[in-house]
């Protein structure tokens, strides 16, 4: 079965419910450990960021589409590799900001900076398609 453009832009949509609705799932457990699994909030965050990403998404072309999911396939193991790297995790990763930072900052860091990058190949996308035309009906 071949997916529609529309379907794979809405799918950003589940993956941003299936986020936030985890983080308030999390949120409302009483875990008795003192908040020793503390990713509810990212999880919400991550949620939120998704789904202004999958807004921003729904106004992309085709084509930019296609250039955001490579950008997605660089961009998630990049930041996924500097959050192990500047935060700390419970087995002893992360030795830049250790003792500043606790480890679920990095999921509003750079889910924040992938939501702006998201909003900025759109608005830049959509600038170039209004500046082609417009040269396409001058030139006729």
């Amino acid at each position: 079965m071949k997916l529609n453009l529309w379907y794979k832009k809405i799918s950003i949509f589940v993956l941003a419910g299936i986020a936030y609705g985890a983080g308030i799932f999390l949120s409302n457990q009483a875990w008795g450990v003192n908040n020793a699994v503390d990713v509810e909030r990212p999880l919400i965050a991550l949620g939120q960021l998704l789904a202004i990403t999958g807004i921003t998404i729904l106004f992309s072309n085709k084509d930019m589409f296609h250039r955001w999911l490579i950008f997605t396939a660089i961009y998630i193991p990049i930041a996924v590799a500097l959050d192990f790297v500047l935060f700390p995790t419970p087995i002893g990763l992360g030795f830049m900001i250790t003792a500043i930072l606790p480890r679920t900052t990095g999921i509003p860091l750079f889910g924040g900076l992938y939501t702006l990058l998201t909003i900025c190949f759109v608005s830049v996308s959509w600038l170039v398609l209004w500046i082609r035309r417009r040269r396409h009906k001058r030139n006729k």
